[in-house]
């Protein structure tokens, strides 16, 4: 007859709980909002997946201990998706500058090492670019000048308000969306109109045999410019307008000075009587 015999077999389960396929790394602005967090897991279980930081990439399972906690997800489906919001906030990142690692682990941490699964998500904050800009020179007032379009450093935008050339106007540059960057502000400076001023010259008397001023080519305070006419002249009689015209360089009203020639009056005597011949 067969002899038969039983036997007791242990069944050991192997297979460890996985966290793979995480998303893309991120690269923001600070004060941004990064895109949700994303991978596939095995796992199962209320708030079963835990989403950690650090200020530096984690090797082996070192990132089951330490590191800030952001907040805990519940498996759907066989995926995981943490939305931490705006850098700064909550239950997101620091919002400065830097390179984050993000991971999702399990949030009770297995007793074998070998068995602690983990996904990586690489994060850089860059700080905002401050739009530089060459100054614009002062206008006088009426004149013409124009906002750059882009900054120095190539960041394009738009400026507001609107362009004043009647008065000195601090103008807002804003980034176009997309790009990151800050707000930056130009002031422009208007000038207003000087009346270039004079000394008085006259009165003359017409024709008089003498040598006349020059007419200054700057006006006591400090505009350049031209006469018409050119020269004084005691020709003709009369209040005879001088108009200095300021250079084109220069913010300044033209002005007109009157000169004074009075007319040249003819000599008059009284008749002289009839004189004996030897009289006096």
């Amino acid at each position: 007859n067969a002899c038969t015999q039983t036997a007791n077999i242990t069944v050991t389960d192997n297979c460890c709980t996985t966290i793979a396929n995480p998303s893309a790394p991120q690269i923001l602005c600070a004060g941004g909002d990064p895109a949700a967090f994303t991978a596939s897991t095995t796992a199962t279980g209320s708030n079963s997946i835990r989403f950690v930081y650090f200020n530096t990439q984690q090797t082996g399972t070192a990132m089951y201990t330490g590191g800030t906690i952001l907040g805990t997800v519940t498996p759907s489906g066989g995926t995981i998706s943490y939305d931490a919001g705006i850098l700064g906030n909550a239950g997101s990142l620091p919002n400065t500058a830097g390179v984050y690692f993000v991971y999702a682990i399990l949030s009770s941490t297995p007793t074998d090492p070998a068995c602690r699964p983990f996904a990586e998500f690489r994060i850089t904050v860059t700080a905002p670019i401050v739009p530089t800009f060459n100054p614009v020179a002062p206008i006088c007032t009426g004149g013409s000048f124009t906002l750059p379009t882009s900054s120095l450093e190539g960041i394009a935008g738009t400026w507001s308000p609107a362009i004043n050339n009647t008065a000195t106007t601090t103008y807002t540059f804003t980034p176009t969306t997309g790009q990151c960057a800050t707000t930056a502000t130009m002031t422009v400076d208007i000038l207003q109109k000087q009346d270039p001023s004079f000394n008085a010259y006259g009165p003359f008397c017409q024709n008089a045999p003498i040598l006349l001023p020059t007419l200054p080519t700057a006006s006591n305070n400090g505009i350049t410019g031209s006469w018409s006419p050119g020269s004084l002249s005691t020709t003709i009689a009369g209040n005879i307008p001088y108009t200095f015209t300021p250079a084109s360089t220069e913010c300044a009203n033209p002005v007109t000075i009157n000169v004074i020639v009075n007319p040249q009056l003819p000599s008059i005597f009284s008749q002289v009587q009839p004189i004996c011949s030897g009289g006096s």
